[in-house]
């Protein structure tokens, strides 16, 4: 499914995180997050330069940036 992934798409997905509270609640736990960085990885791989939640993903996929991940989907 991910393989087909376009900027559009992968918009979608960044929606979910956004506005998914139970997803939200999920990714609290280690295994949630680790699951949720691995799709990370493989939309960052789709997407373009100029793909404008950028910085999301970025955050999401770098272990060192899990504050900052969220931070982004809780404002």
């Amino acid at each position: 499914m991910f393989q087909y992934f376009n900027d559009r798409m992968a918009s979608e997905f960044v929606n979910t995180i956004h506005n998914s509270p139970t997803l939200k609640s999920r990714i609290r736990s280690p295994s949630k997050i680790r699951r949720l960085r691995s799709l990370g990885n493989i939309v960052s791989e789709k997407v373009s330069d100029s793909f404008s939640d950028s910085e999301l993903i970025e955050a999401l996929i770098d272990e060192s940036r899990e504050e900052d991940f969220f931070e982004i989907i809780s404002g």
